[in-house]
């Protein structure tokens, strides 16, 4: 399922018709060029530019535009498109295609009531099908060139619109892949590097990953050669992304760190064009950058080198708890904040997982229908017995509240492999939304969660209201795997090496949501919510996959005392600024005009 490719005449009329027109607008100095500026490419530009990439150049469109009133209504292909609206993997299978419908420029589920016209709005007009990092390399240099705006997209499961931009061109990452999955036992560098310890840089196993592999295709490949990958709990996502890029909690965080302690060596595509390698012995800082610095920044990463483990046993623990009735939502939260008091001493003993709660949402963003409270944990090498030493002590401190305010629930079970663990536990669909999602998030550490009161404080305002559609994740991946992390080359927030507890905020919308309604629920998450976890934990941060979209410092909160390391890579490798996503490293510098162009402030 792609966008056709896109014919020379149909780039003469579409794109290029225009330019050099008498009377057009010129974009101000240092914005980027749109289709409706005199400086946008000539139709002859755009056809040599496909021959430079092998003809996989498109033309984008929204997937439901069939739904709309106009010369491509077509209500067969629309009814073909209705099932499969909802999911994901379906939805990235186009180039304008997101987790989230609300980055999607039209909505299948208002076209019936919709008699305006279906236009692209703030996503990219054209698209490159990567196929290869040479196809990479030269998109890269034609938008330098040109002075386009460059959008990057590989699955589009992207919650603060990094992967879209108004008037773009887009790289499509999602076909490209080139030269499969490779796995080395052991870890065979590119060249020699040994650390200034003395030590190589890994004596373990690793897997290349060749081109944008989904993390189902990585666990697939490791999980058939006895290995483990340290990925995501939903699998749809790309391996070479943003969630690698960017941090990367995972199911397996708490043993062995974060996705992004995980990478070897990556190649990079340079805004210049080169293709470069790079480790902590190649290239060093800009490998530090993309380990935990933020994709779609410093360059586009087109294969990579991750750690991989020898299958082991996981015993686990399922916890479940629910409010007998609305009158007990008080003593319910009361025992979330017993939790959270406990969640740093159940990661020192070995488990590591998540937790996933809400009050009153029936289709909520994590966990089950509210009021209710479901964790999964595992710990690796560990008996059934030690994970019971390690729980059963803290159920008993719920039990007399079981029947009579509380409806709680405990189950434990061993698992001679990861892989069984992971597919039983997690490893589900994410849905797509038929709407929009707001995020706020913070590290916490033993200390934000020792004393009840403020705690309890926080869990009361960050539960959302009836209607407000909240929903609450505790991300329990920290301890011994994250803190290990902070020895080596990484752009990872370090105030997340000392955090027990990922807290994230969600609060999710309808499609027929106004522009007012948004607002408001952006102003909640940011003002409410948000400053209810900061004033929890004011000394640390948020991830930047899943924090705040409108974070006024996010800068700090995303990057902490990373942020000069990382903004030195930035200017080393991207001067220009040709890699621009919102809230991403060197975003600061850039803002869009009142058009939709982008330009430097």
């Amino acid at each position: 399922m792609r966008s056709s490719r896109l014919p020379v005449a149909v780039a003469s009329i579409l794109l290029g018709g225009i330019s050099g027109d008498a009377g057009l607008p010129v974009p101000s100095p240092g914005c980027k060029s749109t289709p409706a500026d005199v400086g946008w490419p000539s139709p002859n530009d755009w056809a040599n530019f496909n021959l430079s990439v092998n003809g996989r150049l498109i033309a984008t469109s929204p997937i439901a535009l069939p739904c709309y009133q106009g010369p491509n209504y077509n209500p067969a292909a629309c009814a073909a498109l209705i099932p499969s609206w909802n999911d994901p993997t379906f939805r990235a299978q186009f180039p304008i295609g997101y987790s989230f419908s609300d980055l999607e420029p039209c909505d299948i589920i208002t076209s019936a009531f919709n008699t305006t016209a279906c236009s692209l709005g703030n996503n990219p007009v054209l698209a490159v099908d990567a196929a290869t990092a040479d196809h990479v390399s030269a998109a890269v240099l034609f938008a330098a060139q040109k002075n386009l705006r460059l959008s990057i997209k590989a699955t589009g499961v992207d919650y603060l619109s990094r992967s879209t931009g108004f008037g773009s061109l887009e790289i499509w990452l999602r076909n490209m892949r080139e030269g499969g999955m490779v796995l080395e036992i052991p870890y065979q560098p590119q060249q020699p590097c040994i650390l200034p310890s003395g030590q190589p840089l890994w004596a373990g196993d690793s897997i290349t990953i060749n081109g944008s592999y989904t993390w189902s295709d990585v666990y697939s490949f490791a999980q058939s050669n006895g290995q483990i990958a340290v990925g995501p709990a939903y699998g749809g996502i790309s391996a070479i992304g943003g969630y690698l890029q960017g941090g990367g909690h995972s199911a397996a965080s708490a043993q062995y760190g974060l996705a992004a302690d995980q990478l070897l060596e990556a190649t990079v595509v340079l805004a210049n064009g080169a293709q470069v390698t790079t480790s902590a012995c190649q290239n060093p800082d800009l490998f530090a950058a993309i380990r935990g610095g933020g994709g779609g920044t410093f360059g586009i990463v087109t294969s990579v080198k991750v750690k991989s483990y020898p299958e082991t046993p996981v015993a686990a623990v399922v916890f479940s708890m629910a409010a007998l009735t609305g009158n007990d939502i008080p003593l319910f939260l009361d025992s979330i904040t017993y939790l959270y008091q406990y969640f740093p001493w159940i990661i020192e003993a070995g488990l590591g997982g998540y937790a996933g709660w809400n009050l009153y949402d029936t289709q909520p963003m994590f966990g089950p229908a509210g009021p209710s409270f479901y964790l999964v944990m595992g710990a690796f090498n560990q008996t059934l017995a030690q994970v019971h030493a390690t729980f059963d002590p803290i159920v008993a401190g719920l039990t007399p509240l079981n029947g009579v305010n509380l409806n709680l629930s405990v189950s434990y079970n061993y698992f001679p492999t990861y892989a069984g663990y992971f597919s039983s536990l997690f490893g589900t669909n994410i849905p797509a939304s038929a709407g929009g999602i707001a995020l706020t998030s913070r590290f916490l550490g033993a200390a934000h969660v020792s004393d009840p009161v403020p705690v309890r404080q926080m869990l009361n305002t960050t539960a959302g209201l009836p209607g407000q559609r909240t929903s609450r994740l505790a991300v329990l991946a920290g301890g011994l795997g994250v803190r290990a992390g902070a020895s080596q080359s990484s752009g990872v927030n370090p105030a997340w090496r000392n955090a027990y507890v990922l807290d994230i905020v969600a609060r999710r919308w309808e499609h027929t949501a106004t522009a007012a309604d948004v607002e408001a629920i952006h102003s909640d998450v940011t003002a409410v919510k948000g400053a209810a976890l900061t004033a929890l934990a004011p000394d640390t941060g948020s991830y930047p996959n899943e924090g705040d979209a409108r974070d006024p410092t996010f800068l700090a909160n995303f990057y902490g005392t990373a942020l000069p390391m990382l903004e030195a890579a930035k200017a080393k490798y991207d001067p220009s600024g040709l890699f621009y996503c919102p809230t991403c490293v060197g975003s600061e510098f850039w803002s869009e005009d009142a058009t939709g162009r982008l330009c430097h402030v």
